[in-house]
């Protein structure tokens, strides 16, 4: 859901776009993601839902129908090779930027904790906002 997302020109940072938590809430963001499709008038690629919602899913077999193999993955983007350091000093400077603009504190993307993809997806929000 989250390379069709972004191949259809949807904004990068969503909320729903976290890989942790139960399979139940990684479920109920998998709808939340279908659900913005329509909410933010992003094109979905036609059958989306239902392939992704399918009892027997198969990720080859999705991405491939959809036209999505090696457009956009987690593991191929660059910035996602670089130190854990380099990736929270982007948002260091993201920060910063936001507070020198007048932005108000304490935002949820502040954190410099979590995961590179974690840390990742809050400086792209941050740009975002």
């Amino acid at each position: 859901v989250k390379v069709a997302w972004i191949m259809a020109g949807g904004p990068i940072g969503e909320e729903w776009f976290t890989r942790d938590g139960s399979k139940q809430e990684m479920l109920s963001r998998i709808r939340t993601g279908l659900d913005q499709f329509a909410a933010k008038g992003v094109l979905c690629p036609p059958g989306l839902r239902e392939a992704v919602l399918a009892e027997e899913f198969d990720l080859e077999a999705c991405m491939a129908r959809f036209g999505l193999r090696g457009q956009y993955e987690d593991d191929e983007d660059p910035l996602l090779k670089q130190t854990s350091n380099t990736t929270r000093d982007r948002l260091r400077v993201v920060k910063a930027a936001w507070h020198m603009a007048g932005g108000p504190m304490g935002q949820q993307w502040f954190p410099l904790a979590g995961s590179k993809q974690d840390v990742l997806s809050r400086t792209r929000t941050g740009l975002d906002q």
